[in-house]
């Protein structure tokens, strides 16, 4: 595990889940960031939070965590479990996670194996993860389901 820390605020109307969407930049002081970005040591503004997602799913891990503690905290783990575990979700939910993460997808009948449960178990279960996975297609047997893109 990994803490990056600063004492910078977010603008006034955006939240931690504002920085992984598509967003224009508002440096916290433009003056700052223009004179870093002329003398070389940032390429570009805006484009840091999609760099990072970037970076962590080419290593198949999940985004890192991000919250607002008098400053902006991110926090990178070195693997999926550490994670998830660090955030209390349930064993039978990092299982899910893990092979969804790994796979690039899951669905029901993967979810039926992997815990061995039955259907209606299993859809229950990519129903509870909802924040983390999304599903894709339209409800049936060509319905799967991806990890979100924070």
């Amino acid at each position: 595990m990994c803490f990056f820390w600063n004492a910078g605020r977010l603008p006034e109307d955006w939240t931690t889940q504002k920085l992984f969407e598509k967003h224009p930049s508002r440096p916290y002081n433009p003056s700052i960031a223009n004179a870093l970005f002329r003398c070389g040591d940032i390429e570009s503004w805006g484009r840091g939070y999609k760099r990072i997602l970037e970076a962590v799913s080419s290593h198949k891990l999940l985004p890192p965590a991000v919250q607002l503690l008098s400053g902006l905290m991110i926090t990178y783990y070195a693997d999926i479990r550490s994670q998830l575990v660090a955030q209390h979700l349930d064993e039978r939910f990092i299982l899910v996670i893990e092979y969804a993460v790994k796979n690039g997808t899951i669905t029901n009948l993967e979810v039926q194996k992997l815990l061995n449960t039955n259907r209606s178990s299993a859809y229950r279960i990519l129903q509870q993860l909802g924040n983390w996975l999304e599903m894709q297609g339209v409800t049936g047997k060509g319905t799967y389901y991806t990890v979100k893109v924070f």
